[in-house]
């Protein structure tokens, strides 16, 4: 559902940009910023090199593109993915590996001004009805298997560097989130094999069953901890009499969130509607969860870090 795209820095540059084409870009960067996220590689030089380019363009072209920029920076939609070379000179460098990356896994798109089988120009972004192409296409129903939510969280967490997770009943001594706590521990922050260390949070609710699975979920996520090199927290938060209560399934990372309705859960026999969540909404999400904020009293805390 996230789109993950790679424009050569080149590419915002006269003649190829220009004040009759400049419109295409900015959309579809207003899309990206919604729906997908730039692989930048070498993420600040892709940043500098970018703006140094669109600032010589002319004034009506120039601001909003460098706003655009500067907006998906702030919002983490530019992401870094480790190469070897400390500088790249030249927009073959910058394509060459683009094309390497396409070949460990499919980039949903890459821009250069070079047209290959591989790549789009900006002419050929004419061509394309870019709001259905590269925006958000609604929600989204299947079965729960392992196979499909792998599939749906490749593109949303492979680049990520945190993901919250909230579902009241996210309990992992239950082999169908235990499984699917497994599934986001490999993928996230996964950047196509060159693995980072990330964080995963779990905010479930509090019953007292809970008491009984401790020594459980301990050795669970210390094994998870083990073989993957995320840190794991869970949170378990009571609700509070005429409070609000916990319903609602999200995951959460520091770029994008998704909405399930049924669950985050494996389950093969279960069918759910996911959505991308508003990037507006998120943080009063997130506040829900703080104990400075929360309406829930946070009843107990596990961590793989304590």
């Amino acid at each position: 559902m996230l789109k993950d795209v790679f424009i050569c820095p080149q590419v915002f540059t006269e003649p190829t940009l220009n004040s009759s084409n400049w419109k295409d870009i900015k959309y579809l960067l207003e899309n990206i910023m919604n729906s997908g996220y730039i692989v930048a590689l070498k993420r600040k030089q892709w940043i500098r090199d970018t703006n140094g380019n669109i600032s010589k363009l002319e004034p009506k072209v120039k601001g909003p593109l460098l706003k655009l920029i500067k907006t998906l920076k702030s919002r983490e939609r530019i992401v870094e993915h480790p190469i070897s070379e400390s500088t790249i000179d030249e927009e073959s460098d910058w394509l060459n590996y683009a094309l390497q990356l396409n070949e460990k896994r499919h980039l949903f798109s890459i821009f250069s001004n070079r047209a290959l089988e591989s790549t789009l120009t900006l002419e050929q972004l004419e061509e394309i009805n870019i709001n259905e192409k590269y925006g958000l296409t609604g929600s989204k129903t299947f079965t729960l298997s392992s196979e499909n939510i792998e599939k749906l969280l490749i593109p949303f967490l492979s680049y990520a560097k945190k993901i919250t997770i909230i579902d009241p009943y996210f309990y992992i001594h239950e082999s169908r989130y235990e499984n699917s706590l497994r599934i986001i521990a490999k993928l996230l922050g996964e950047r196509r094999g060159e693995k980072q260390a990330s964080a995963i949070i779990v905010n479930c609710k509090w019953v007292g069953k809970i008491n009984n699975f401790k020594r459980v979920w301990e050795n669970t996520i210390s094994e998870i901890k083990n073989e993957s090199g995320q840190s794991i927290e869970i949170n378990c938060w009571e609700e509070q009499e005429g409070s609000i209560k916990m319903h609602d399934r999200y995951l959460i990372t520091n770029q994008s969130g998704l909405v399930s309705a049924a669950g985050t859960n494996i389950d093969v026999n279960q069918q759910s509607e996911w959505s991308v969540k508003d990037y507006r909404e998120q943080e009063d999400i997130l506040s829900q969860y703080k104990s400075n904020s929360s309406p829930f009293n946070l009843i107990y805390k596990l961590s793989t870090e304590e």
